[in-house]
């Protein structure tokens, strides 16, 4: 299982290349800088500039460094909505990332996987603000010419073996993605609890602590997070997620610091690599534990476990 890891600036392509990681993505900012606001399709809304490297010159460094150190490049053009207007815009930012050499694109919309059908050289990767929940998604990616489908955070062990049994026994030649850290704490790309008071705000109002009364006891607790849905930590099925032939490990983070994504990552790498070597999955997690006190509370007091079979809410709201 490889990994993919966010680049967002030359100096963390250099990081992640001394890492030894397979993959990474990158997208930038826009086509002209007069045109930041209509030419960004990174997803990220507001967050696009902070996400996103400044120039295709810094793009075409980027894959340099990479390429040296037989990383794979994706870019990222996972714009959610493509209207007409936005065709040729849409059409050039692809078309100068294929010229810097990029092995990959990352597309989020139909209206995109449209466009580029049958006109790439390079494999498409279909983003995770598709949601594919099941193999009938993943029957229409295969027609689009998809070659890697993201899965969402919201969906169990179980949900992804079938994908990827499915998507064997029916010959595809077809990638399964998952993310090893943190998510969309609604759905992505759908979410109806957006702010837009402030350039972040849409991610403290789901991921933030609230004051919530147990309607069957009325016992009030403070600083819950009721409306953060999906979980943040994989690593108690790493192992599950190797064996069960999901092709890579999938790091957010685009819009954070490099030392603090590398670190995460770090934490991985040496994770996947003490699993290889025969240790098991409580052994794993121990000596992360015992590395980092912080994990346990951040994720293991709270049950934030990616892809488990159940979510055991601890009050009725």
């Amino acid at each position: 299982m490889k990994i993919r890891v966010p680049v967002n600036s030359i100096e963390s392509a250099r990081v992640f290349a001394k890492m030894g990681v397979e993959e990474a993505y990158v997208g930038v900012k826009g086509i002209k800088e007069q045109d930041n606001r209509i030419a960004n399709f990174n997803g990220r809304f507001n967050n696009a500039k902070k996400c996103s490297i400044e120039s295709y010159d810094d793009l075409k460094e980027i894959v340099k460094i990479c390429h040296d150190s037989n990383i794979e490049v994706s870019f990222v053009a996972n714009s959610r909505y493509l209207s007409e207007n936005l065709h040729d815009y849409y059409l050039e930012y692809v078309d100068r990332a294929l010229e810097c050499g990029v092995d990959a694109i990352i597309v989020g919309s139909i209206g995109g996987l449209m466009l580029l059908k049958d006109k790439l050289n390079v494999p498409v990767c279909s983003s995770t603000f598709f949601y594919p929940y099941n193999k009938y998604c993943v029957d229409f990616y295969h027609s689009m010419n998809v070659k890697r489908v993201v899965l969402p955070t919201a969906i169990t062990m179980k949900e992804i073996q079938e994908i990827v049994d499915y998507t064997e026994s029916r010959k595809y030649g077809m990638e399964i993605e998952v993310f090893a850290q943190f998510g969309c704490s609604n759905i992505s790309g759908r979410c109806n609890v957006c702010g837009h008071t402030q350039e972040n705000a849409y991610l403290m109002m789901c991921r933030g602590l609230y004051d919530v009364t147990d309607m069957s006891s009325g016992k009030k607790t403070e600083m819950y997070p009721f409306m953060n849905a999906p979980n943040n930590c994989s690593i108690c099925n790493l192992d599950a997620l190797m064996k069960c032939g999901v092709t890579c490990l999938k790091f957010l983070g685009r819009e954070q610091s490099v030392e603090s994504i590398s670190h995460m990552v770090g934490i991985f790498k040496t994770a996947m690599e003490q699993l290889k070597g025969g240790a098991t999955p409580e052994e794993v997690k121990a000596n992360i534990v015992k590395q980092n006190p912080w994990w346990e509370q951040g994720f293991c007091n709270y049950n934030q476990c990616l892809y488990k079979e159940t979510i055991n809410a601890p009050y009725n709201v």
